[in-house]
């Protein structure tokens, strides 16, 4: 849904951004009409989306008999019908009428069904299919690497050699999804993140969207620990700190970084953010110096060791630095003190 509607648009999604304003068709079995409101208004809400441009762009079939030759007879109709660029198949079990796990079953099914309709029509399919249950022995869980999350999907190896590319999409810690392209990779154009001149790549970690149901880029990556989240998102803070700002400023970049209130801003201001921060006159600028390594001025190869601010210093707004937020004194690795 969330790649329909953006894609619609002529928006990126994660990067992937389509040459134009694509329309799509989506052909599905296991949502009823209330399910598909609150998918669409949720991830129209979610991503802030203004929906005018869609009319006409975005049609929804909902199937829930016809499977094999009789689904694709149909689904070329539709196809004649809307004429769409894209065409979402969700979820494959649902339509192809026989055992997923049989080579010739899926050759059938892609190559002498489907494939003729998408030359026929000029239509993209993508279809969507569910993974296999997880092994029971936790060594097999992780055992795929690279090329070899092509065949994630449950069945035949056809799965992954038919289509053009493959996408997945896997819970791999609490709230933190992996997406990743094995198969076209980077030629897709997927990004490390969403800033300008971002560089390409074939994963991407995710979570669910906090103001609807949507997917929006995790805050941390795998196994990271606290001290390296709140690195990477001190990181992102300063990076947006360009010209002098005041303080109330400063937390209201952070209050979307961090995706928190006004109070937790604060506390990460105080202990994360101000020693990298020269105060005057009432305005905040980016001190020469790096936090990991990362330069956020114009002295990259300027190294400071930093410490959390010492009781009784000035915090830049009148209180005692540390006031309202526990801190450890030890420097951290990274430049970064971890919170106690």
């Amino acid at each position: 849904m969330q790649a329909a509607i953006t894609w619609a648009l002529g928006q990126p999604l994660f990067g992937i951004t389509p040459v134009r304003p694509l329309s799509s068709l989506i052909v599905q079995a296991e949502n009823d009409k209330g399910d598909l409101a609150e998918q669409y208004q949720g991830a129209v809400a979610g991503l802030g989306l203004h929906t005018s441009e869609l009319q006409g762009r975005l049609n929804f079939i909902s199937e829930r008999s016809l499977t094999g030759e009789k689904f694709t007879r149909a689904l070329r109709s539709w196809l004649l019908q809307f004429k769409p660029d894209l065409c979402f198949i969700d979820p494959l079990l649902a339509y192809i009428g026989g055992d997923v796990s049989q080579q010739a079953v899926c050759s059938l099914f892609f190559r002498n069904l489907l494939n003729p309709i998408a030359s026929e029509t000029g239509t993209t399919f993508l279809v969507n299919h569910h993974t296999p249950k997880p092994p029971r022995d936790p060594a097999l869980r992780n055992g795929y690497k690279g090329g070899d999350f092509t065949y994630l999907g449950a069945g035949s190896a056809e799965l992954g050699n038919w289509p053009r590319a493959v996408i997945t999409l896997r819970e791999i810690e609490d709230d933190l999804y992996e997406l990743r392209l094995p198969k076209r990779g980077t030629r897709a154009g997927m990004t490390a993140t969403d800033e300008p001149g971002a560089p390409l790549t074939a994963v991407a970690y995710l979570r669910h969207g906090t103001a609807g149901i949507c997917w929006q880029r995790a805050d941390r990556v795998p196994n990271q620990t606290e001290l390296e989240v709140q690195t990477v998102q001190a990181e992102e803070i300063l990076s947006k700190i360009s010209t002098p700002m005041r303080y109330g400023e400063i937390l209201a970049i952070t209050e979307k970084v961090l995706r928190c209130k006004r109070t937790k801003a604060g506390d990460f201001f105080t202990a994360c953010l101000n020693q990298h921060l020269n105060h005057a006159a009432g305005f905040y600028t980016v001190k020469n110096q790096t936090v990991r390594n990362r330069p956020f001025s114009s002295a990259p190869d300027e190294s400071v060791r930093v410490r959390a601010p010492l009781k009784g210093a000035d915090d830049g707004r009148g209180r005692p630095a540390g006031e309202g937020v526990r801190t450890d004194t030890r420097t951290a690795k990274g430049g970064i003190n971890e919170p106690t």
